[in-house]
Parts: structure tokens; C-alpha cells; sequence
């Protein structure tokens, strides 16, 4: 077993999620799960770097991961997400000047 951190990444900080306790040979399928677990980030929209690079394509792609090594975790849709909030904050402020 080995200590990692998942740092998530794309807000105006990034999130450290320390001390996750995961085998080397985790698969990619609990892999994704327990990503999910901790940042509720679903699968399919995970976006996961291993190393400065994309999570590498192979049923264990932690094999070679050391004690407190990290893995960044960014949503797919968070350049949408953001820009979503920015234009509500906009109809809102709009519609309270209309009021005012």
C-alpha cells in the first residue's frame, strides 16, 4: 500500500486530498471509483495526470507509484461550469439593477 495525494485542480485553489491509502496494482476500474469517491468527480468526466502526464492507459496504470506521489484530478466540464456561473451572475445582476 501506499500513501497519494489527490490534488483537484481548476478553481481559484487547488483541493489536496492527502493520505489516500490505494495498492500499486489498483485497477483502472477501482482506480476512477475511488477518484470519484473522494472528489465526486464521476468518471466519465475525469480528467487524471499521473506524473505531469495523462493517466496512462493500462489496466494498472499506478504500478511504478511511490509514497505520497500525486494525482491531479480536474472535472471535463469545468471551463463550462465556470463560464456558466459567470453568465448567471450576470442575468442576476442585471435583473437586480432593472429592479433597483
Amino acid at each position: 500500500m501506499v500513501f497519494v495525494v489527490i490534488r483537484l485542480v481548476g478553481e481559484a485553489e487547488d483541493r489536496l486530498f492527502e493520505n489516500i491509502i490505494l495498492e500499486p496494482q489498483i485497477s483502472r476500474v477501482d482506480l476512477v471509483k475511488e477518484i470519484e469517491s473522494v472528489t465526486n468527480i464521476p468518471p466519465k468526466f475525469q480528467q487524471v495526470q499521473y506524473r505531469g502526464d495523462k493517466l496512462p492507459d493500462s489496466l494498472h496504470p499506478l504500478e511504478s507509484i511511490n509514497d505520497f506521489e500525486e494525482l491531479v484530478v480536474k472535472h471535463a466540464d469545468l471551463p463550462w461550469w465556470i463560464e456558466y456561473k459567470e453568465c448567471v451572475e450576470k442575468v442576476e445582476r442585471d435583473e437586480a439593477r432593472r429592479n433597483c
